[in-house]
């Protein structure tokens, strides 16, 4: 059962809209989903800019579809949960806008939250994050866009995995966490940074209690150095009860440089060793890939790039890759368009990247997912 992605490229009047998702295969829908990051109206980097959500909601089966999505406030954390219910025929689809939420953080009129959805029938969730100039949490002027697969229980860990985690690196890229419980009772989760070649975390550990089916979210934590590395979240006592989806962005606002990137963190039961969609061809010239190492000793890691035409058009491998850390491919990927995967034995996640700069006046896309099944 090997994953796949959806690739969705808009290229709109110089704007930047560009996102991706890896395709939702039989396993991976359920009669409850869950979404850890859901926005309206809420804060960008670029003052100017707010971030409001889609949900859509794909009904698979022959029979109508009875959901209920739950809306937990992540912020504030103490807001009653908010309810949306839909009817979704055979086949159907439903979307439900993030201006359907309440305002709960009024000195801002937006919402941080998590979404629990249930039904009778398996569905199947993705949720879409436009970024732009906002009327009452609605995006009129969309100019980045990225989006996400929302997550069976079943992909749920006791530890998940971030193969990319970026602060302030080089004053312009970023990443944030939003993590969510999927349980009925509170959990306490700790998060570590890492950077390539150390085995010592970066910073101080951040701890964070949360609520039931609620996202906590993690954003330049105090005390972290500039970091291009990866990151790690952890169930305090253990059990399968959180997901998680990394945002990873690209804000040199002085140069009208914009990339925006929401990917899938990585758990013991969703990790896929195929990589099925990138580009290294003009003008996504900057796609990189981060692999990390989930196992608990230092290995090493191969990938192999395929071309379109299923032939392997090259093998490369990195080696000494310690526990938790990320190293990253980017000079050794082909001038190609195809897919990749990893051969080495043990366990490495995998984030792909898909970046092109100095496009439209130096204005940039940027897409990217987890490598997940």
């Amino acid at each position: 059962d090997l994953s796949v992605a959806v690739e969705t490229i808009y290229n709109d009047g110089g704007r930047h809209l560009a996102d991706m998702y890896p395709g939702v295969t039989s396993s991976r829908i359920s009669t409850t989903m869950v979404a850890p990051l859901i926005l309206r109206n809420w804060l960008h980097l670029n003052s100017s800019w707010r971030q409001t959500t889609d949900l859509y909601i794909f009904n698979p089966s022959s029979q109508a579809a009875s959901v209920t999505a739950t809306f937990y406030d992540s912020y504030g954390t103490t807001d009653p949960p908010h309810v949306e219910l839909r009817t979704i025929p055979a086949g159907g689809v439903v979307t439900i806008p993030g201006t359907e939420l309440p305002t709960w953080e009024g000195s801002i009129s937006g919402s941080l939250a998590s979404a629990r959805i249930t039904s009778n029938v398996p569905v199947a969730v993705v949720v879409r994050n436009w970024v732009g100039t906002s009327t009452h949490g609605s995006i009129t002027t969309p100019y980045l866009s990225s989006s996400y697969r929302g997550f069976a229980a079943s992909e749920a860990g006791s530890t998940v995995y971030f193969p990319l985690a970026a602060n302030q690196w080089v004053g312009a890229y970023d990443s944030g966490f939003q993590i969510q419980n999927i349980s009925s009772s509170p959990k306490s989760v700790t998060v570590r940074f890492y950077k390539e070649g150390d085995p010592n975390p970066q910073g101080s550990a951040v701890n964070l209690a949360i609520g039931a089916y609620q996202s906590a979210n993690v954003w330049r934590p105090s005390g972290l150095p500039q970091l291009y590395g990866s990151a790690v979240a952890e169930v305090s006592g253990g059990g399968n009860h959180i997901v998680a989806v990394a945002q990873y962005e690209d804000t040199r606002i002085a140069q009208s440089k914009y990339g925006l990137t929401l990917y899938e963190a990585i758990s013991d039961s969703n990790r896929s060793p195929v990589l099925p969609r990138f580009r290294r061809t003009s003008p996504w010239n900057w796609t990189g890939i981060m692999a990390q190492n989930m196992s608990g000793s230092t290995n090493g890691v191969t990938l192999d790039f395929y071309s379109t035409n299923g032939s392997l058009n090259t093998s490369q491998s990195k080696s000494g890759v310690l526990s938790r850390t990320s190293t990253l491919f980017f000079n050794e990927i082909p001038a190609m368009d195809g897919s990749a995967q990893v051969t080495s034995v043990p366990a490495f996640g995998l984030m792909g990247n898909l970046s092109r700069q100095d496009v439209y006046t130096n204005q940039d896309n940027m897409m990217g997912y987890g490598v997940v099944k």
